[in-house]
This record gives structure tokens, sequence and C-alpha cells, in this order.
């Protein structure tokens, strides 16, 4: 059993220790080379990334700031198939995502797998970035229809409309693609048109996976979205906790719901609205 005390824990994973009761089964995925709660500090936890151990290690072998020896080996090859029909439902306490959803070519199939996998009691827990400080900043939110679009066409990869966008409209600040969201420098449109139809015609003309992100957030506009993937059917979610952009990113601790709960969509897209002006230079 782990404690908030561990000294070996940095403070962000921290933030998922307190919220989770890690003294059952845990599923991670995606964490590639900075897993939340390590196989080899005693975590009864399963691993699935798009890549084994061996092929993680080469990627990011050289990169700035990443020490591949916490790379563990990889229980589960993600392969584009349903998580749920990958692992056993009801199987697990929790499962974490840390910046894994927003590359999600199906987002709505990965939150219906992941109500399936989890006991009635777990937690899926989920890092997210706030797009007002990263590189979507210029992009506008995305929608539950956007993302219920997505399922029923089973998409399997990022659109080309959705690499096109990446390259249009990424941004930086101060050569940072992420920074406190207090901060006040001013936010540089890197993108351009021409290196966004390059990418457009790669997507459009090669079977190449091409990693970008597939969907932006602010908290409300997140729940917001929970809440009209409910109504429309998908599984509901009720939220443990949120814990607010600190930096560039924020954290939600869902739990299975069972019954679908009214919200005030308005308040969620004034907040929405809000959240994001708030960031205007």
């Amino acid at each position: 059993r782990y404690f908030v005390t561990n000294p070996q824990f940095d403070a962000r994973q921290q933030l998922f220790i307190n919220q989770i009761d890690l003294g059952g089964i845990g599923l991670e995925i995606g964490p590639g080379y900075s897993p939340i709660v390590p196989k080899s500090a005693g975590f009864r936890v399963e691993t699935a990334d798009h890549a084994n151990a061996e092929q993680l290690r080469e990627k990011y072998r050289g990169a700035p700031g990443v020490d591949i020896g916490r790379i563990e080996e990889v229980d589960h090859i993600l392969d584009g198939r349903p998580l749920v029909e990958v692992f056993e439902p009801g199987r697990y306490d929790y499962v974490i995502a840390s910046h894994v959803i927003e590359h999600l070519p199906d987002l709505a199939g990965f939150l219906e797998s992941c109500h399936a996998l989890l006991k009635p009691t777990g937690v899926l827990a989920l890092a997210v970035p706030d797009k007002r400080a990263c590189f979507d900043f210029y992009q506008p939110v995305s929608t539950a229809g956007q993302v219920i679009d997505a399922h029923l066409r089973k998409a399997t990869r990022p659109s080309p409309g959705a690499v096109f966008d990446n390259a249009a409209y990424r941004a930086s600040s101060e050569g940072r693609i992420a920074w406190p969201l207090g901060s006040r420098d001013p936010v540089q449109l890197d993108g351009d048109t021409t290196w966004a139809v390059h990418g457009l015609r790669q997507a459009v003309e090669s079977d190449r996976y091409i990693d970008v992100h597939v969907w932006r957030f602010v908290p409300s506009s997140f729940r917001l979205m929970l809440a009209d993937l409910a109504a429309a059917g998908f599984p509901a979610w009720r939220e443990k906790a949120f814990l607010a952009t600190s930096n560039f990113e924020f954290f939600f601790f869902l739990m299975p719901a069972f019954t679908v709960t009214g919200v005030d969509r308005l308040a969620l897209l004034s907040a929405s609205l809000r959240e994001q002006l708030a960031v205007v230079r």
C-alpha cells in the first residue's frame, strides 16, 4: 500500500495517488517513459502502449529530458481494437490515462471501454492538457457531436482535417509548446497553411499514422462533453474529484454512473467561454 508521504513519487504522481485506491488492480494506458504507477514500485498494474518497451526505448533514446530507464515492460500492445475487447470487463479498480485522450481517434469508444473495464467503485484518472496553455491555444474546444462523429465512423487514426488543423493553428509562447496557465507572455502562431497542406496530403495519400491532438478542452468544456455524451446514450460518469489547471493540465477522477444526471448546460457553456476569454492577450 502506498501513501501520500512516499518520498519516491513526485508531486504530480501524488495527485493521482491521493485520489485512487492503489491497493487494487490498475491499468495504465500509454505510460511511455513516465509511468504514474510504476510496476517497479510494487503496484499491481498492467500497462498498454502503442509499442513494446524496446521500441519505446529506441524511440525516445536521446530525447531531451527523457530517462529511458523509466520505461517498463509493456503488457499489452494497442492495435486499434476497443479496449473492452482486449481487457477483462469489470476487472480494474482504476484506469490511468495521462495525456492520452487528446490523441485518441475514437474518444467516445475509449470512455465506453473504460466504463466497462472498471469495477462499479473504480476510478478513471485523467490528466488532460488545457488548450489555453499549450500549442492548441488558437484552436476551438471540441464538442460531443464531433466526438460522436468520430465514433460512428469508427475512426482508427486522426482525420486529415485534424492533421491539417494541428499544423495550421499550432502555437507557442517564448519557444515553449506548453506554459503555465497564468503566464502573460505573448502566444505566437507558428502554424501556416503551407505546412498544413503538406500534412494533409500525407494523411490522405499514405497509410502512415500521424499522431496529433484530435481533441481540445478546457475544464468546463470537458464536463459539458461528458454530460452531452451521456445524454446521447453513451455511458455516464460522476465526478469523484477535479484538480484545476495549475500548470498546463487539469485532472479529472471519474467513477462509473448508472443513471444520467442533468446538468446546467448554459452554465457550463458560459463557464467554458469565461475560461477561454480569461487568457486572451
